[in-house]
């Protein structure tokens, strides 16, 4: 399945001048398939630029220049966020794809040699939107315990990688 089959790209609204607020820029997003959440605690209030979109619900957060995706899973509580232009939110549909699932294939070799041949520009490298949406996620079998063995293998890789940082 394609990732635009999996969920949708989010509209937001503009950010107004000179307002403050959490503003999370590429660098502050996650490369890590273990540690995948953004906290905004972390997050000072800073003067937000034009450019930025405000978001205001629970989406995965990912960078559209560079070498990776940086898949990052932002939980809305109360305190929205908003991001640079080279950060797209998409919202997963849930009873297609578990969004850690998603996540972990993200993070994959598959996806990163997808993303290698699609991507554009020499100096700094950058992935269309029509382009994101088109990488082909594999998924366990589309029936009923889908999400299910979406879970159970995020679990078992969990493991795989927790055991494997052990022995080093």
């Amino acid at each position: 399945m394609t990732l635009g089959e999996l969920g949708t790209l989010m509209r937001s609204q503009r950010a107004a001048e000179g307002q403050k607020g959490k503003f999370i820029r590429i660098r502050d997003l996650k490369d890590n398939a273990i540690d995948y959440q953004i906290s905004t605690g972390i997050l000072d209030d800073v003067e937000i630029p034009r450019h930025a979109q405000k978001i205001t619900e629970s989406c995965l957060l990912l960078a559209s220049r560079w070498k990776s995706l940086k898949p990052t899973f932002f939980e809305y509580t109360d305190t929205s966020i908003y991001i640079s232009a080279d950060i797209l939110a998409f919202k997963v549909d849930q009873t297609k794809c578990d969004v850690f699932f998603l996540i972990n294939e993200l993070n994959s070799r598959y996806v990163s040699e997808q993303l290698d041949s699609l991507r554009t520009g020499d100096i700094i490298p950058m992935i269309r939107r029509e382009d994101l949406l088109s990488i082909v996620i594999s998924l366990p079998s589309l029936d009923d315990q889908s999400l299910d063995k979406q879970r159970t293998i995020v679990k078992q890789r969990l493991v795989a990688l927790s055991e494997e940082k052990r022995k080093s």
